[in-house]
This record gives C-alpha cells, sequence and structure tokens, in this order.
C-alpha cells in the first residue's frame, strides 16, 4: 500500500509520518529529498533559468542550488511558488518512484511525506491520501518553536500554502492536530489500522 500524506508547515505532518515509521511503514520524505537535489544538474538548469545564476553557489569545485537565495525569491509570490515547482516536481518524482519500486520490491506499504502531494501529481500513485491539518495560530507557533525560519518567513510560506479546506476537500482522510502528541498518536494508529484492515479485506 501506498499512503499520501501531506499538510501545510506546522500541521504536524512529520509526527504523523514519524508514528507511522514507528509502525513499520517505509516513510518517503520528498522534503529531504528536495534538500538532496541541491547539487542535481536538471535542478541547477533550471533554478538558473527561471531565478537566475544568483540562486547557484560554488562549493568545492562543484555547483549547488543556494536554498536561502531560492526561497527567498520563491517563496515571494504564489507565481514564484508555481515557477519553483515546475523544476523541482520533475526531479523529486522521479526519486520519490525509485524509493516506492524499492518498498514494492521489499513488501512494505510506505507513506508518501509531500506538502505539495497534489500539486505534484504524487498522488496519482498512491492508494489513499492523508490530510493532516492544524490551526493557523498553533502552527505558526509550532514553528516558530521549531526554529530555523523566522515569523516573517514563517507566515510568508503560510500565505502561501492550501488552506484546511484544501486538505479537506482533496485528502481521503483528514487528521486534525490541534491537541497533544499523545491524541494525534491514538489517531494515526486508529487510521492506519483501519487502513489496513481495509486493504486486507
Amino acid at each position: 500500500m501506498v499512503i499520501g500524506l501531506t499538510g501545510s508547515i506546522g500541521s504536524g505532518k512529520s509526527s504523523v509520518a514519524e508514528i507511522a515509521s514507528e509502525l513499520g511503514y517505509l516513510v518517503i520524505d520528498c522534503d529531504r529529498i528536495s534538500h538532496d537535489i541541491n547539487d542535481d544538474p536538471a535542478f541547477i538548469d533550471g533554478i538558473t533559468r527561471v531565478f537566475g545564476p544568483d540562486c547557484i553557489e560554488t562549493s568545492e569545485g562543484r555547483k549547488k542550488v543556494n536554498r536561502k537565495a531560492v526561497s527567498e525569491k520563491a517563496f515571494s509570490s504564489k507565481e514564484n511558488v508555481k515557477m519553483l515547482e515546475s523544476v523541482s516536481y520533475p526531479v523529486i518524482l522521479a526519486r520519490v518512484m525509485e524509493q516506492i519500486s524499492v518498498a514494492s520490491s521489499m513488501g512494505l506499504d510506505c507513506i508518501v511525506d509531500a506538502p505539495t502531494l497534489f500539486q505534484s501529481g504524487l498522488n496519482d500513485y498512491c492508494d489513499c491520501t492523508i490530510g493532516v491539518v492544524s490551526e493557523d495560530k498553533i502552527r505558526l507557533n509550532r514553528t516558530i518553536i521549531r526554529g530555523g525560519l523566522s515569523e516573517r518567513e514563517i507566515i510568508a510560506r503560510m500565505a502561501v500554502q492550501p488552506s484546511n479546506q484544501f486538505y479537506t476537500d482533496n485528502c481521503d482522510y483528514i487528521i486534525e492536530n490541534n491537541a497533544t502528541k499523545e491524541d494525534l498518536r491514538k489517531s494515526v494508529i486508529q487510521l492506519l489500522s483501519d487502513l489496513k484492515g481495509g486493504a486486507n479485506d
């Protein structure tokens, strides 16, 4: 079984993926893959084309994408986000499909953890989809506590990401994550148990 998992920044999607991993699912982390493609020639060429050569840096004689420079440009508008997606999705999709193939060959169920599951078309390769939603204030506070981004950067990203309604409208299942970590764990265990049971019917 291939389960698509999605949600906006601060929703708790990564926590859901972690719980699934503990339950024996192979988690394919698209955020991690997106970091791993910084030195991919196709990605470098695409970023240079849409955002310019100032988004490329050279380290130890090798070119790679400067993620901070790209983020500043990409998350300044929805149009720029779409330009970033147009060059990153094909590269990420190819790597995800490789990992799904490996999971299948090993007889493992997998979770495709992708913030842009539907926008990238990855949902087409999933047996079902789960959306994780949370109130905006809770999402903002969680992301601030996690660190790595300023409040201004977090708000800018939230502004260009889909609303909770998007996930409610498009996902097969919804997990609401507005309470405690233990409540989230119970919800995840119950849903995955139900899906596993349905797959065996």
